[in-house]
């Protein structure tokens, strides 16, 4: 089971499609439990703001044509479409002028982008994961850093999915998902973590650069 070392000098935040396709019910790829994560996730922004800790949006966007959906099924790709409002973060995010916003195309927040030159130029090789879907695009971000030596922190709250579809091993409620998924990766991938720890954490960290500053 990983464990790291959170260093906020070396952490990057990254929220996962957290927009209206995913937080309106009039889409069909809507998860009513990411509403659930709003507060926590705004409130996170904040203090990483505050620790100059930089923090990234991602937003799936594709081209008004499709043309470049890949294997997304056509039903829920058209709410993806960049000329359409499915694709613009939910209203409640509170997004910062000095945040970092990536559109991107695939699951993975690394798959074409410049997610990973970013984080180098910046000297971040720690991210801290939230946002939705979790079994989906945080699932498949936190592998890909993973393979990329960047060491991932999941916090357990703050990553939403939705119940699925019997497709031949009976339905499973999104809890159950959470579980499995969660299990999966913090045996291999990740450091789980809860949300009130890694604001701890964070609390730390600024108590440490406030002594530092003092001192100095």
């Amino acid at each position: 089971m990983p464990i790291f070392e959170f260093c906020g000098e070396r952490a990057a935040l990254i929220v996962i499609d957290m927009q209206n396709a995913f937080l309106q019910e009039a889409y069909p790829s809507y998860v009513p439990d990411a509403r659930q994560a709003v507060e926590g996730i705004n409130a996170l922004a904040r203090i990483c703001r505050g620790q100059q800790i930089p923090v990234i949006w991602t937003t799936h966007a594709l081209k008004s044509d499709l043309s470049n959906r890949g294997l997304i099924p056509q039903a829920i790709a058209r709410s993806l479409m960049e000329d359409g409002p499915g694709i613009e973060l939910y209203s409640e995010m509170e997004v910062s002028s000095v945040d970092k916003v990536i559109r991107k195309t695939r699951f993975s927040a690394f798959w074409k982008t410049d997610l990973y030159d970013f984080l180098r130029v910046q000297g971040r090789d720690q991210l801290i994961i939230v946002g939705c879907v979790l079994n989906v695009c945080c699932e498949t971000t936190a592998r890909d850093a993973f393979q990329h030596d960047i060491q991932v922190f999941l916090p357990k709250e703050l990553n939403k999915t939705r119940d699925h579809e019997d497709v031949g091993f009976g339905q499973y409620l999104a809890e159950e998902i959470t579980a499995s998924i969660l299990t999966s990766l913090g045996n291999k991938f990740v450091h789980l973590i809860a949300t009130d720890e890694l604001m701890g954490e964070l609390s730390l960290t600024r108590s440490s650069r406030g002594s530092h500053e003092n001192i100095s």
